[in-house]
This record gives structure tokens, sequence and C-alpha cells, in this order.
């Protein structure tokens, strides 16, 4: 992979960013130095166990951002050698100090902001624990909601769907990203399925407030008078007379939720993905689980799959038995100007992740501040100023990906033949 050659213009006025990155799994590590490839998966973890702990964080990528609004800004990417699976496996004061080693790295070589990639988000409980470091942290949520419904509504539209018939259901919507996606697919389908993790015991709970919050978000929309999809979540509840007003306290939407809400089923929760992800038209996964959670024998006919979890939570079957099913890779973002980023993540020039991209926002703003940390950190502010950053300097969502692959006219074509089959009845 050709390295950059882009230095930072010290007299020019531009933003400076990092972005912290690591192997997903061994496989991954080519990455970084292709002439890996030669090794198998189990010399890499020979090869890998005796290096781990003795390289530091190093920059695997330069690149420089040139906005459509012309602004400018110089990134690199800090490489931790370290897996997924290394991260989960090691004490979490060990993953914490690595962490802080590459964000020290980051911010001594003049970055003003920091994007956390992969499980490094994860590995410090959504940046909180590097809100101390001296530069400010990003995980990057905000834009990845905006992207992965921004997926979802590109997808229903290029298959001719009517949202108004649609049901959404959300992997992982207690999380930050899945509650965000939650609050901002309401805007266009009536029905969501808010999926949580059956081993915490606080999962229920959880999704109940996430319930109360979109209730309370288009309460908010209603008296804003904004105009109303036929069929949306606002369309149906705006003849509600018991939905409370916006500035309510939130103790009335979580009655609201319990009570007529309930009935109306315009909003169903459940921790047992099983029983309930048949029920989805449109799924979106996005959880921190390492493991293939959705299977080709749990989906609907003809369901739409967006998976921004990473790494993936959608096993590669779904692509072998499932030819009605649309996989799509979210989260992938053409960066404006097609820019190299420096190094081989497995995509086309131009392209990132949207955790990437809010980074690189920030960068272009100056807007040197903490952002998109926690589950708090993620709101409906963030997520509508990522919005109108993206818009403004012309990040847009890439064409589909899927199983890390572009979308093919072959698998496209094979897709319409299987949903206008006569075992295919449409949503």
């Amino acid at each position: 992979y050709p390295a950059s050659a882009v230095v930072p213009d010290k007299n020019a006025d531009e933003g400076r960013f990092a972005f912290l990155i690591h192997a997903l799994d061994l496989k991954s590590y080519h990455q970084f130095d292709n002439s890996l490839l030669a090794f198998s998966e189990t010399e890499l973890a020979e090869l890998t166990g005796r290096f781990s702990d003795q390289i530091s964080p190093f920059v695997a990528g330069r690149t420089r951002i040139n906005s459509k609004a012309g602004k400018k800004a110089y990134g690199e990417f800090i490489a931790i050698p370290r897996t997924t699976d290394e991260f989960i496996e090691m004490p979490r004061q060990q993953a914490l100090a690595e962490l802080k080693e590459a964000v020290a790295m980051a911010r001594d070589r003049g970055a003003r902001i920091v994007g956390l990639g992969a499980f490094t988000a994860v590995a410090s409980m959504g940046g909180l624990y590097l809100k101390n470091e001296g530069v400010p942290i990003t995980t990057g949520n905000s834009y990845t909601v905006v992207s992965a419904v921004d997926a979802v509504n590109t997808a229903t539209e290029n298959l001719e769907i009517d949202r108004s018939q649609v049901t959404a259901g959300i992997v992982g919507a207690a999380g930050s990203i899945g509650r965000g996606i939650s609050l901002l697919l309401s805007e266009t389908v009536p029905r969501l399925i808010l999926i949580g993790n059956p081993n915490n015991q606080t999962s229920s709970e959880r999704l109940h407030m996430v319930a109360a919050e979109i209730y309370r978000y288009q309460s908010a929309l209603l008296h804003q008078g904004r105009p109303l999809k036929e069929g949306s979540m606002g369309h149906l509840l705006a003849d509600c007379s018991e939905l409370p007003g916006p500035d309510a306290p939130m103790e009335e939407f979580e009655a609201f939720a319990d009570g007529e809400g309930a009935r109306c089923g315009l909003i169903e929760f459940s921790t047992d993905l099983d029983a309930v992800l048949a029920q989805a038209d449109v799924v979106i996964s996005a959880t921190s689980a390492t493991e293939k959670v959705i299977h080709a024998g749990n989906l609907k006919t003809g369901a739409i799959v967006c998976d921004i979890s990473r790494p993936a939570n959608v096993s590669e079957e779904v692509d072998r038995a499932r030819p009605d099913v649309l996989v799509i890779d979210g989260g992938v973002i053409e960066v404006p100007g097609l820019p190299s980023l420096g190094w081989d993540f497995g995509f086309e020039e131009g392209l990132a992740y949207a955790c990437m991209a809010e980074t690189m926002m920030l960068a272009l703003e100056k807007h040197y501040t903490h952002y998109s940390l926690g589950s708090s950190g993620v709101n409906l502010e963030s997520i509508l100023q990522t919005r109108y950053w993206a818009a403004e300097h012309g990040f847009k969502l890439a064409r589909f990906r899927s199983f890390n692959q572009p979308l093919s006219d072959e698998t496209w074509e094979r897709l319409l033949t299987a949903r206008s089959s006569s075992s295919f009845s449409g949503l």
C-alpha cells in the first residue's frame, strides 16, 4: 500500500486530529504490514504473541482532508498492536495504560482531537476513562448513528419499500449508538423493536428508558409543527391525547410507554433476540459483542440488515443461505475529495468509517472539546450537529458494502430476483 507523503503544514490554518486503530483480529494484521499475509493464523498468533508487549503505538497512516466548505485538517492514524480479543482478555488497567500511551503520542505529535476506533472506545468506557489526558476525545458515535440511519433509509428507497409499513429492530438499543439510532429512526418508521443484552441485569430497565426518550422526542417534533410523513410514528401519535407534552417530566413518558404506548404497539422491547428479530423488516446491529448474534435462521424474509458493529455481528452464513436478505456494512463514509488515508484497512481510497469521519469534522471545525463520550454524550444535539457538519463539509454515505466487499451488481440482481419470487410476500 503506497505510503502517504502528507505532512502537517505548520503555516496553514488547518485542523489537527489523530485516530486510534488496532487489528480487529489476527487476520487483520496485514493491514499494517502486508508481508504478514505470508503467515498462517497459527503462525500469526505465535508471532504477535512475541511482539505485542514489545512494540509501542506507531503512526500507520497520514492524511489531509479538504472539505467542501474550504477548510482543511491534517490527521494521523495511531496503531496499537493489539487485537480485540487481547483487549478483552487483558486487565482493564493494562488496556487503559496502553490506550493512554497512544493518546499521549497523538497529543505530543500535535493532535488537537483524538478519535477512538474499533474496540478502543469500549475498552475506555466510551472514552470516559481518557478524559484527563490533555487532549479532547471523541468516540465518533454521533455520526455513526447518522450514517446507520442514512444507510437504512437509502436501502428502503432503492428497494422501493414503503417505510410506513416497516418494523425496525435495533440490536443493542440500550447502548449509546443503539439508543441514538432508535431516536433518529423514529422519524421515519412507525414501529420499533428495542433489543438488549440478556446478560445485563439492567438491560430491560434501560430499554424502557429509551422507549420513553423516543416518545419525548416525538412529542417535541409534534409540538414544533413539523410536517409528518403519513404512517410515521409521529403521524400515528398525533391524535393520541395521552402523549405528554415535550416539557413534561420523564416519569410521564415512562408511564406512557407502559400504558397507552404499549397498547398502540409502536415500541416493543426485549432481551430475547431470537424471539423478536424475525418480526423486523429492518435490523440494525450496534453492539459491543464480539460473536455473531444474527444468523440466517433468525431473520425475516426480505429483511434489510445494517451491521455497524466491529467486529461484525452478522454471520457469513446469511450471505450464503439468504439471497433475499440485504446485509449492509454500516458506517462507511465517502470523505470529501476522496483522499488516501495512508493505510490499507480494506476500503477503496477515500472511504472511511463514520467514527473516523466525525473526528475529521471536529478537526475541520476546530471544535476541540470532548464529544460523543459515554452514553449521555451521544444525544440528539450531537447527532443532529454531526448531520449538519457532514452536509456542510461534503461527507456522505458511500456505495453499499456487504461483508467487507463492495456490493456487486450480481449480488444486487440476486437480491432483487429472490425478493420478487413467489415465496416473498414483501413488506
